[in-house]
């Protein structure tokens, strides 16, 4: 534990952020973290902050069964293996990473990210699922995915819109489909590819 600027919270066994709830409510801090640096973060209480930073690491995954709100704050989850598995998650920037693992969703038709800002999302693994693809609602930035693997041929599969540009990045590399609101945007030839999103949920 420490406090400051940044209040930190770090443990090497599960954690689970329900225990911490009354120590976080009395603390000042710009940026809250909490860490597991060998075991798998659980997301089971309600976190919001007003306009503040939100740090998650994990060493086995990252689930999230409870709803995220950091305002415009930036959230950024890290983990090294396993998956991150996504309730919904609100506030400007977002940078989510898992690094030998996939990024899921894990509140069915309701959005993952909502975000004011830019996301990046990073995926050793591959990215939502044909039958159950990850939501966004972006308005204000723009999406860069980077995933490197593939589940039955589909490497991410995403559902939502991106304003006011619908700018949106991935990596041509890519082993499998890559889809957008049900439609495959995979090009070739190049190292990176962006396109417009259409500004609906669903085209097909």
């Amino acid at each position: 534990y420490t406090a400051g600027d940044e209040l930190k919270l770090s443990t090497t066994g599960a954690f689970s952020n329900s225990t911490m709830d009354a120590l976080v409510g009395s603390a000042s801090f710009n940026t809250l973290q909490y860490q597991t640096t060998d075991n798998t973060l659980t997301i089971d209480s309600d976190i919001t902050l007003t306009d503040k930073n939100l740090t998650l690491s994990a060493q086995t995954g990252i689930t999230q069964t409870n709803d995220i709100d950091v305002g415009t704050g930036t959230v950024t989850m890290t983990t090294a293996t396993g998956d991150i598995t996504l309730g919904d998650v609100t506030g400007g920037d977002m940078n989510l990473t898992a690094t030998a693992g996939n990024i899921l969703d894990g509140n069915g038709a309701t959005d993952n990210v909502t975000s004011t800002g830019d996301s990046s999302l990073v995926a050793g693994g591959y990215i939502g699922t044909n039958d159950d693809p990850l939501d966004v609602n972006i308005n204000g930035g723009s999406l860069d995915v980077n995933v490197q693997g593939q589940n039955n041929g589909y490497s991410s599969s995403i559902a939502g819109t991106i304003l006011p540009l619908g700018t949106y990045t991935y990596n041509a590399d890519a082993p499998g489909s890559l889809l957008l609101n049900n439609a495959s945007v995979k090009s070739s030839n190049a190292a990176k590819r962006r396109i417009r999103l259409l500004r609906q949920r669903d085209i097909n």
